[in-house]
């Protein structure tokens, strides 16, 4: 496991070592004097935990053990300083005119801002979960991000160039970008309100390249809790494309026993003739009697003819 050791401009990385060993490898390396250093890092939960101890190293350790961490980052600092202005003693002298002292005026400094902690993302340059700092995307493959130490090392510059995101976007569940293919989508998601199943992330509904077929779009900026929707069929498998579970309409043959096609397979015509006709199941809730069209003889397969009566008998037509 690895300890990395990280002031505002500088980042080493040691071995697992004791209390001691860190504050001498901050004093030799970081220009730091480890003695009176503040040593911290972000746990899972976003809280910053101070090491001051061997004790609190060996809970630094416990805790990459228990999340399964091989690098944590250890944000390296110098304790706070205040300054009291000195007293200047008044001196009255007569008959001397008053003497006027003008007392500089203390600026406080600026808060310090926490560095950003990216929760849902893991670097996979070294493998540091959760990134803390500026995550950095790749722009070629936007399924793969890295931590600031490791996105200046030449080892990954084959994925450059690199998106900076220096604050933690929500992210949509189960949702891909038909742009870029980013999945899940991260940021602001733009749905298609006149094609099924169609969305972008902001970069690419930025191009304009799907305005005049997919406008307009809806702008998403917070997902709901995820809901398992209705229309995906666990367990169906397109016999068309293989894709599964089939998630919107589900077309099943009245014909051939557990024959399934997805809308696409199906508006494509192919297995009309051989196949059909095709019921359309777009819910789980719908009534089972519409679904099953085979017997529980394998060899025993309805005719068109004999499903249309049944179905008219089940339903009363």
């Amino acid at each position: 496991m690895i300890f990395a050791l990280c002031t505002n401009d500088t980042v080493l990385k040691v071995e697992q070592c004791d209390y001691d060993f860190l504050c001498a490898n901050t004093t030799a390396f970081l220009n730091v004097d480890g003695t009176t250093a503040v040593f911290s890092y972000a746990d899972s939960d976003g809280d910053l935990v101070t090491i001051k101890t061997q004790a609190d190293v060996d809970e630094a350790i416990a805790y990459m053990k228990d999340t399964g961490l091989d690098t944590l980052r250890i944000n390296v600092g110098l304790p706070a300083t205040t300054t009291t202005p000195a007293s200047v003693p008044a001196t009255v002298e007569v008959p001397m005119p008053p003497v006027f002292i003008e007392v500089p005026v203390v600026t406080p400094s600026p808060p310090v801002t926490p560095p950003t902690i990216h929760s849902r993302r893991v670097c996979d340059g070294c493998n540091m979960y959760p990134i803390v700092g500026t995550r950095y995307r790749s722009t070629r493959n936007p399924g793969l991000d890295f931590c600031p130490s490791c996105v200046a090392h030449t080892k990954w510059q084959r994925h450059a160039p690199f998106e900076a995101i220096d604050k933690e976007l929500v992210t949509h569940d189960s949702v891909t970008c038909d742009g870029c293919h980013m999945s899940p989508l991260e940021g602001v998601r733009y749905k298609s309100a006149v094609v099924d199943d169609f969305d972008l992330c902001a970069a690419c509904e930025a191009l304009g390249k799907w305005a005049v077929t997919h406008e307009p779009f809806l702008k998403i900026t917070h997902p709901r809790k995820s809901v398992r929707p209705d229309n995906v069929h666990d367990g169906v498998v397109c016999d068309g494309c293989n894709v599964h579970p089939i998630v919107g309409a589900r077309f099943k043959s009245a014909v051939v026993k557990n024959f399934d096609l997805c809308e696409t397979c199906e508006r494509s015509g192919k297995w009309n003739t051989s196949h059909g006709p095709l019921l359309k199941i777009y819910t789980r809730q719908q009534a089972p009697a519409a679904l099953y069209v085979a017997m529980a003889d394998d060899e025993h397969v309805l005719s068109q003819a004999e499903f249309t009566a049944q179905a008219q008998q089940q339903h009363g037509h």
